[in-house]
């Protein structure tokens, strides 16, 4: 049997930043993954970002792009820009992704400029809907809703009626195609009656008509995907010359308000791939708006469009690494084998298709057959002349490589993706990046939504330096609360004992370098202890924490200090932080006899308080100047391994292409050394030597 790679439950990632993720991930080989682990080829990806651009550009149309599949950043960029054209217009299923792509510096940066909640409106989300037509404002977006039924027009004039200063709504009308989910219908005489009340209201402005032909996912031939795709442009286009006729018994005035001419919105993967030049002279019907391409599971792919004749599979950018756990010779039907893998329903998704099965097995004449929550069956297939001899055999401990039906739901299931490149030298077959999805619930993305400045121009994701640092020292001492008014700017008012170890992150300024600071928030308790000193390799920096109304967490400082120096950087920085400066009353320690031990032991010292915010700042920065004097001096190396530092975004820019291919990745390139340091005298305030 192969040597087998072992794996750890990435505990500590649970609630995880992409400079953890990245960190811990980027350079390893696919087979020193846990599964099963959601992989994306970017290059891939990419493509078919360029495919749909080309598909939009030769039908004439503009294109938007849907983010339901991927929900990321990285994602979103790659569908906005590619070498065959460019857009920023997206819909978004769920508010997470909408405030995903606003936190996310998408609109600040120029990426996206109009946004489409994809639901037909829900009355209770318009406050929530309000404060993004707010952010969009600020930087001259727009956010688009969906309208379909009378009852969501009068609720938003009684809103409006009651805000301070009423707004105007820019809404698509949802037209029903036939796939009977969601749309009004485009009956004449109840239409051009919606129609009226919609014009007529003081808080709406008709954008366009849109339409959505689910039911093309039954298509088998591009023949079939045209036949919807016409489908989807007719019940479009008769709504908005209904809508004109209503206009045009209307005065100007009303005419004014709304827009001119009305977006003609279509889409699905399937009639997507078949918007082509030859498509577009088929339509014969002169078009009373403008066309608009939809479309969002392109990016990534799956067995579903497979059926449809309109991809292959080198298309598929996505696929579920699953770990076989036990085999069944001569078990499955007419005495063929099975085997037992990790991926269940909840990595693949329980939805099927045409093609039989939950899965393929990438290279091996295998399917995904059955599947448990957290288990699938996997099934023997004899070759046969299409698919030639294909490897019968699966072992147990081989990791398979599964395409399932549904890439949307798959995506769902997976906190984070590992990305590949196989436009780049040995990118096919190891980790180049993580992208972090915005989940319905927002507490994955909470950190990274955290360090954005909304008012500024630019993520302070940007950064220079990347350095980690550990906070130590006995339960109770306020460690939590320290680090959490450090990131918050805000006291926690209910804090617990940690449990292991707790992330978080900042990006602050030194001088003119942006440092991007990982926390490690580590549990004081004995029990944890031999878990939590795995956490201090690496590190480049360390927060010794003590209370100085405790003199017994004061007394243990000599042991913390010892395990972090035999553990972290051989050239770590150490900052001695005496909490709970505010109880003064209550002292045990004496400022005198801290700073002595402190200068006796060669760390930094000063005194803070969790709850005023007083000094707070002081040990983060004081470590970090401390950490960038190493670097300017040359006795650390941020490319060297175990150093706790590493060249940021910023600095990778500098040598790296300009290629779309590489948002934000820390990996990819060598980072040369950054321009001699400047650092500005700074002192922090308080107590401190």
């Amino acid at each position: 049997m192969s040597p087998i790679l072992q794996t750890n439950t990435p505990l500590h990632f649970l609630n995880a930043s992409k400079d953890a993720l990245v960190t811990d991930f980027v350079g390893k080989p696919l087979n020193a993954l846990r599964t099963p682990a959601l992989v994306v080829d970017r290059a891939v990806f990419a493509k078919n970002c360029k495919k749909m651009h080309e598909n939009a550009r030769d039908w004439g149309a503009t294109f938007r792009g849907h983010l339901k599949t991927h929900k990321t950043v990285e994602g979103t960029k790659l569908q906005m820009i590619s070498d065959a054209g460019k857009s920023s217009a997206v819909v978004v299923s769920t508010l997470a992704e909408a405030w995903g792509v606003v936190k996310g510096g998408l609109v600040a940066d120029g990426t996206v400029k109009d946004l489409l909640y994809g639901l037909p409106v829900g009355l209770n989300k318009l406050d929530d809907l309000s404060a993004l037509h707010a952010e969009m404002t600020k930087y001259d977006g727009s956010i688009r809703i969906l309208l379909d039924h009378l009852d969501q027009v009068e609720f938003l004039e009684e809103y409006e009626r009651a805000q301070e200063h009423p707004k105007k709504w820019s809404a698509f009308i949802k037209m029903n195609g036939g796939l009977m989910r969601a749309g009004i219908q485009p009956e004449p005489v109840s239409f051009k009656a919606f129609m009226r009340r919609v014009f007529a209201s003081p808080v709406i402005s008709v954008f366009g008509f849109y339409t959505h032909a689910g039911n093309s996912y039954g298509s088998t031939s591009l023949e079939q995907a045209t036949m919807y795709l016409t489908g989807e442009v007719r019940v479009t286009n008769d709504a908005a010359t209904m809508a004109l006729e209503v206009l045009a018994e209307s005065d100007n005035s009303l005419r004014e308000a709304h827009n001119q001419p009305f977006i003609l919105s279509v889409g699905s993967t399937p009639t997507a791939h078949s918007a082509t030049a030859a498509s577009r002279l088929k339509m014969t019907s002169a078009l009373n708006g403008t066309l608009e391409l939809h479309t969002g599971n392109y990016t990534m792919l799956d067995l579903q469009q497979v059926h449809t004749n309109l991809i292959d599979r080198s298309q598929i950018s996505q696929k579920v690494l699953s770990s076989v756990i036990s085999y069944y010779p001569g078990r499955g039907k007419d005495g063929l084998d099975e085997a037992l893998c990790d991926a269940g329903g909840i990595a693949m998704s329980k939805d099927t298709g045409k093609i039989p099965g939950f899965g393929e097995v990438i290279g091996k004449s295998w399917k995904l057959g059955r599947i448990s929550q957290e288990h699938g069956i996997l099934v023997q297939v004899p070759p046969n002349a299409e698919s030639g001899h294909i490897d019968p055999t699966l072992k147990v401990g081989e990791i398979v490589e599964i395409v399932g039906q549904h890439a949307c739901l798959i995506a769902a299931a997976h906190p984070w993706y590992y990305i590949i490149d196989s436009d780049m030298e040995g990118g096919s077959d190891k980790v180049v990046d993580v992208w972090i999805p915005w989940k319905g619930c927002l507490s994955l993305m909470s950190m990274a939504l955290d360090e954005y400045d909304i008012d500024a121009t630019e993520l302070l994701e940007t950064y220079d330096f990347l350095m980690k640092y550990i906070i130590i020292g006995e339960a109770g001492t306020g460690k939590s609360c320290l680090l959490h008014h450090f990131t918050h700017n805000a006291f926690k008012d209910h804090s617990q004992h940690t449990i292991g170890v707790e992330f978080s992150s900042r990006t602050v300024k030194l001088g003119e370098k942006r440092i991007k600071l990982q926390l490690w928030d580590t549990a004081g308790q004995e029990r944890f202890r031999s878990v939590t000193r795995s956490y201090y390799r690496g590190a480049a920096g360390v927060i010794l924490v003590y209370d100085i109304t405790n003199r017994d967490s004061f007394l243990n400082m000599s042991q913390w200090l010892t395990d972090a120096r035999a553990l972290a950087s051989p050239h770590l920085v150490a900052v001695l932080v005496g909490n709970k400066s505010d109880m003064e009353d209550d002292r045990e320690v004496e400022w005198a006899e801290a700073s002595r031990w402190a200068a006796e032991n060669d760390v930094h010292f000063l005194e803070a308080s969790s709850l005023t915010g007083d000094n707070i700042e002081a040990p983060f920065l004081l470590a970090a100047r401390s950490i960038l004097l190493s670097i300017e001096s040359g006795i650390l190396d941020p490319e060297k391994a175990g150093s706790g530092v590493s060249y940021g975004d910023r600095a990778l820019r500098r040598v790296t292409s300009s290629s779309h291919l590489s948002f934000g990745s820390l990996s990819g390139a060598r980072r040369r050394r950054p321009d001699k340091l400047r650092l500005k005298g700074w002192v922090p305030s308080g107590k401190c030597c």
